[in-house]
């Protein structure tokens, strides 16, 4: 999977613990113990690894960030969980969450 800059270095750091996406096909087969590994962009010359260590999944973000703390995911600490929820309209819209469904990767 790819990862912006910000949110590679979370991962790498152990501060971002979980990893939002859509749940999609190429996600819907990621179970508990996989390993996932991560590309920073915009080159993708680094590459990070870590394993599923929870899988939690949602009908769209709003209701997904109420299983875990966003802050865990990396979003700044002023932000509520609408907030966050509306911030990741910019990757999936609305639509596409409420079709699809949601996931959330626990990271180690």
């Amino acid at each position: 999977m790819k990862l912006n800059p910000n949110a590679f270095q979370g991962v790498k750091d152990g501060k971002q613990k979980w990893e939002t996406r859509l749940l999609d096909e190429q996600r819907k087969e990621i179970k508990v113990g996989d390993t996932i590994t991560f590309y920073k962009l915009p080159d993708k010359d680094e590459i990070l690894t870590t394993k599923v260590a929870k899988i939690l999944t949602a009908k769209n973000f709003s209701e997904l960030f109420t299983k875990f703390d966003p802050k865990e995911a990396n979003w700044p600490e002023s932000y509520t969980i609408e907030d966050c929820a509306k911030s990741m309209e910019k990757y999936y819209s609305l639509d596409r969450q409420n079709e699809s469904g949601v996931v959330a990767f626990a990271l180690k």
